[in-house]
């Protein structure tokens, strides 16, 4: 949405820089401190809630993982017969207001 407003040349007014802002005020962390007092009037879209759905599809969750997480495999040197150990890592993080879509891929 943001880069339809570039596109369009309406950043370029203070009405489209302050669509902007309202984008970039419900987007992860939100405005930062000088962003805030840049745009002290900007009101903050609702961001909607969605229903986190049980997750039944293996496609769906190889596509999360691959915006969202990775794979890999960590070595490193042991006491063991053959001087390595080999651990194999899943790892995907979510904002702290994800937790029911994490609830849910650790369920399934």
């Amino acid at each position: 949405m943001a880069i339809e407003l570039i596109t369009n040349s309406e950043h370029l007014s203070e009405a489209g820089l302050n669509k902007i802002a309202s984008l970039k005020a419900v987007m992860n962390k939100g405005l930062s401190d000088t962003l805030k007092d840049s745009f002290p009037n900007i009101t903050e879209i609702q961001r909607p809630i969605v229903e986190v759905a049980k997750i039944f599809d293996p496609n769906w969750l190889a596509g999360f993982t691959g915006g969202e997480g990775c794979f890999f495999v960590d070595m490193y040197k042991a006491k063991t017969k053959l001087g390595y150990i080999t651990r194999l890592k899943y790892i995907l993080t979510q904002h702290s207001r994800d937790v029911e879509l994490m609830r849910s891929l650790a369920n399934y």
